[in-house]
């Protein structure tokens, strides 16, 4: 299943104004940093393209969730929110991360309401990893996924945008424990 690309129109004008910012500050001219400058250890790597393309899902996909028509249809997704685990970072901001809890491996987002699965126990959460058509799981992620779905979560892996809403949609779809 391919992603589509939608344009900024399609989206609610409160994530058409952060599209607009962003694309913005992109549009700013880098400042050369030489190697001697004090400012060349603060600057970060540059997303790799898988990366790119699993951003602009995930954005994608929580501007749907923002949606007042989706908000209407699924009062749910309010409670969905990402986790912020990948990204380039400095050591120092990476280990203060790591020290309040960040986990290597955890899925992208969530949606913290529990719903019935078919064999009739409880899934306490919706757990979603977003990757890139040509993206591999890396091993913390499958440990991460296999530790949540033993521990009562639904966790699956969305491979563009449209891939994700299907399966949030499914979950809201189940019925309330």
């Amino acid at each position: 299943m391919k992603g589509r690309e939608i344009s900024i129109d399609e989206l609610p004008p409160h994530a058409q104004a952060r599209v607009r910012s962003a694309a913005a500050m992109a549009a700013v001219p880098p400042v050369s940093l030489g190697p001697n400058s004090p400012l060349a250890s603060a600057s970060k790597p540059r997303r790799r393209r898988g990366e790119q393309k699993e951003h602009s899902a995930q954005v994608q996909l929580i501007a749907w969730s923002e949606e007042p028509a989706t908000r209407a249809a699924h009062p749910e997704l309010e409670s969905l929110y990402a986790i912020p685990n990948a990204g380039a970072r400095s050591k120092r901001e990476g280990k203060a991360m790591k020290d309040e809890g960040l986990r290597p491996g955890q899925p992208d987002v969530c949606l913290p309401v529990p719903r019935r699965a078919p064999d009739g126990s409880v899934y306490g959460a919706c757990y979603l990893e977003l990757k890139d058509l040509d993206g591999a799981l890396r091993e913390s992620q499958r440990r991460r996924i296999r530790l949540l779905r033993a521990v009562g979560n639904y966790v699956e892996v969305a491979m563009s945008m449209e891939s994700a809403r299907a399966l949030l949609l499914h979950y809201l779809s189940l019925p309330r424990p």
